[in-house]
């Protein structure tokens, strides 16, 4: 999973100092996300061994699925005023190509595209998005729910209404919220926000190995 890498307005100004003081909250709760996404899948991993248990069934359906409305969200935020890095785009596009590709000779088409893949769909529409994001959230919604395209993974839809969300947010009273839980969430937290990409591959790269990478995503 990943999010937007920005390039800060008004850098060496106040605006652009707050920006980058925002960011650590950003930071925090994107590590959050990823420390419940890797929850998540190993749980998935779990499920499929004698380890399994009910409890594992039930988190997988509440807590660990706030990671990726969190990642989203995250993503939306910083989309709010700033433009995606042409350079992150290609290196989110890169990893995808690879994590998609692995799916596929592992035999597992019903995973493909992943939440990489859908990402870079998606911020090729960031334009509409941002100048019109209340708008894009609900298109995005009624795709989800209403107009699904044959893929076994997240609707599109869902993709353009959180980050459309994070844009509301970034834009609202909502965006102030998010400081105290940002600032409570320890340092490592935030450490590993900062690298979103790394982590989300990494971890896919452990687990499938722990099943021996023949079914690198059958558990996700």
């Amino acid at each position: 999973m990943t999010s937007a890498v920005v390039q800060p307005r008004g850098a060496g100004s106040a605006h652009g100092e707050a920006v980058l003081r925002r960011d650590r909250t950003i930071d925090a709760i994107r590590g959050l996300a990823i420390i419940l996404m890797i929850a998540d899948h190993t749980l998935g991993f779990a499920q499929n061994t004698d380890m399994a248990q009910p409890w594992m069934t039930v988190a997988r359906l509440s807590i660990t699925r706030a990671a990726l409305p969190a990642f989203m969200v995250c993503s939306g935020i910083l989309l709010a005023g700033h433009s995606v890095s042409s350079r992150r785009w290609a290196q989110v596009l890169v990893a995808a190509v690879l994590v998609n590709t692995g799916a596929l000779v592992a035999g597992m088409s019903e995973f493909v595209p992943d939440i990489l893949a859908l990402w870079c769909l998606v911020m090729l529409l960031a334009g509409p998005v941002r100048r019109a994001p209340a708008t894009a959230a609900v298109l995005g919604m009624l795709q989800a729910v209403y107009w699904r395209v044959p893929i076994g993974t997240y609707q599109p839809g869902w993709i353009v209404a959180f980050v459309a969300i994070g844009v509301l947010v970034a834009r609202s009273g909502d965006r102030e919220v998010l400081e105290p839980l940002g600032h409570r969430l320890p340092e490592w937290v935030a450490v590993m926000g900062r690298r979103p990409l790394s982590w989300y591959v990494g971890h896919l790269a452990v687990l499938g190995g722990l099943t021996g990478g023949g079914n690198l995503l059958g558990w996700w």
